[in-house]
């Protein structure tokens, strides 16, 4: 029971915490922000799904894909059983708190016709609702093998610019406590590291040079520089191949904005659901996110550099997506690898490509 006093005129008065203002405030509902509404739908899906079937692997559905030629290199070949839970359980989590929000998840997005991804992310970019681009289970060829680098990737677009991401990962054996790690941003909040703030990569000073840069690429990159005999980026010549789905995105976006490596190189055509929330990870961290030819990387620009019909070859190594702690790491980067990549250029209107799978 709360304390009385007298007022002046000898009436009871209750402590200031139970007027009839406080007692209005404290009837109006919490609000939740942007990205703790996400963190809860995250949290969900990794307890109620991930982890449990992380201790029953053989007991999941594996169903291979045909993701065509353009995704060879590419280590996520099939969907899993989870793939699909999660999904569903995501999409309807998501609801719950964004019921007027336009939700693009990967499978289901992956299951459509060209024409009709096309219409989605046309959509995407045009619409004044909310989007969310959701991947709940983002290295599903490491969740199925036992591996700790799964987890879940989610952005958030607002007239087609990026104002939240979650990036979690949700074990790590290297953690006494076998826990993973989240990566956020909110727009006025900036960037997290497991909620807290997260110090600019801009106050900080780096290498220029290749030698002495350590980055993360996809195997293009790397049997390039092994044949050219480069060298240039000693780390990365066979040792990495993380762009695969050998470790989650969210460990690759952590070592970058931390600084402990310095690049990482994305093959095209550059998945829309996997680097988006990279973007404002590292954008908003000081980083640079440009593609190769130098193009500022937006969303839209990722779009628009899709496989479909009647795009530019998506294939072509300048639509390589690098994210860098710095401009001028970019910089050494672009060069270094224009020159790995096609030492001899094409005719002029070409642009080199990787091969296609046979």
């Amino acid at each position: 029971m709360s304390q009385k006093s007298l007022s002046n005129d000898g009436v009871p008065a209750f402590r200031k915490e139970l007027t009839p203002e406080f007692l209005a405030a404290a009837r109006i509902p919490v609000q939740t922000t942007l990205v703790e509404a996400l963190l809860g739908a995250t949290e969900q899906i990794r307890d109620d799904i991930l982890l449990p079937a992380s201790k029953n692997l053989d007991a999941i559905a594996v169903t291979r894909k045909d993701t065509g030629d353009l995704r060879s290199a590419d280590a996520k070949t099939f969907t899993i059983e989870t793939d699909r839970q999660c999904e569903e359980a995501m999409e309807k989590a998501l609801h719950r708190s964004f019921p007027d929000a336009l939700l693009i998840s990967e499978e289901k997005f992956g299951a459509c016709s060209p024409e009709e991804k096309r219409r989605v992310l046309d959509e995407a970019l045009s619409t004044d609702k909310m989007v969310i681009l959701t991947d709940p289970l983002d290295a599903t060829r490491d969740f199925r093998q036992g591996g700790d680098g799964y987890g879940t990737m989610l952005a958030v677009l607002r007239h087609g610019e990026i104002s939240a991401a979650v990036a979690h990962r949700s074990t790590d054996y290297a953690n006494i406590d076998g826990l993973g790690h989240t990566l956020t941003f909110e727009e006025g909040d900036g960037v997290r590291i497991d909620g807290k703030r997260h110090k600019p990569l801009s106050e900080r000073v780096f290498p220029t040079d290749a030698v002495h840069l350590r980055g993360y690429a996809g195997f293009e990159f790397i049997d390039a520089m092994k044949k050219g005999g480069t060298n240039g980026y000693p780390d990365l010549a066979g040792r990495f191949d993380s762009i695969s789905d050998l470790w989650t995105c969210t460990k690759l976006y952590e070592d970058l904005i931390k600084g402990q490596y310095h690049f990482m190189l994305v093959p095209p055509p550059t998945d829309i659901f996997d680097y988006p929330a990279g973007l404002a990870l590292v954008k908003e961290s000081g980083g640079v996110a440009k593609f190769l030819d130098g193009t500022p990387a937006t969303f839209a620009e990722i779009v628009k550099r899709q496989a479909f019909e009647g795009a530019h070859d998506p294939k072509s190594v300048d639509n390589t997506l690098v994210f860098a702690v710095s401009d001028e790491v970019f910089r050494t980067v672009q060069k270094e690898i224009q020159q790995v990549m096609s030492p001899k250029r094409p005719a002029a209107g070409t642009k080199p490509s990787f091969p296609r799978a046979a």
